[in-house]
């Protein structure tokens, strides 16, 4: 019996008797074939997952890898994720500390510019390159060009922004 997924065949359900006078009835062939339809469906479910798990550690290997800051927030401000660059732009020594970090009071120099940009994601506005001043844990003043979008459909409170940062103090 062909093991079939997605209209290709992946292999054989085979069965066979060893006594001679034994001879698989009409019965047994539905039972065989539904048998090789369940066989088929787990193996394509295990080959779905597997393929997930590997697109899933590509794309988190690329954020945690990365040069530039990588944040999710909440249209509040709050950060949800960060990558480790961020972390490292802000003077933190781990996520659990920026996580818990007020944006308004503890990131951002103007808490009136935080406000701003999350009105213009919360209107569905995607931002590119726009510079804002952020505080680093040491209170030193930083540039950061951020460019994102909002995740969700605009007015929809479980939205979340997604950005990426990039510290150009130095070119300033």
């Amino acid at each position: 019996m062909p093991l079939k997924a997605s209209g290709q065949t992946i292999g054989v359900l085979v069965l066979q008797s060893y006594t001679e006078a034994v001879r698989f009835r009409e019965k047994d062939k539905e039972i065989l074939t539904f048998v090789s339809h369940q066989v088929a469906s787990a193996i394509e479910h295990k080959r779905n997952e597997d393929a997930l798990r590997r697109s899933e550690a590509r794309y988190r290997s690329l954020v945690q890898s990365a040069v530039y800051g990588i944040y999710r927030s909440g249209l509040d401000g709050r950060f949800l994720d960060v990558n480790p660059a961020l972390i490292a732009m802000l003077g933190y020594g781990s996520a659990e500390e920026v996580l818990v970090l007020d944006p308004r009071r503890d990131v951002f120099l103007d808490s009136q510019e935080m406000m701003r940009l999350m009105r213009e994601f919360e209107r569905g506005t995607r931002l590119d390159s726009v510079e804002v001043r952020w505080k680093r844990k040491d209170t030193s003043a930083i540039t950061v060009r951020l460019s994102g979008r909002v995740v969700g459909q605009p007015g929809d409170p479980a939205s979340v922004v997604e950005v990426i940062a990039e510290d150009v103090t130095e070119r300033r």
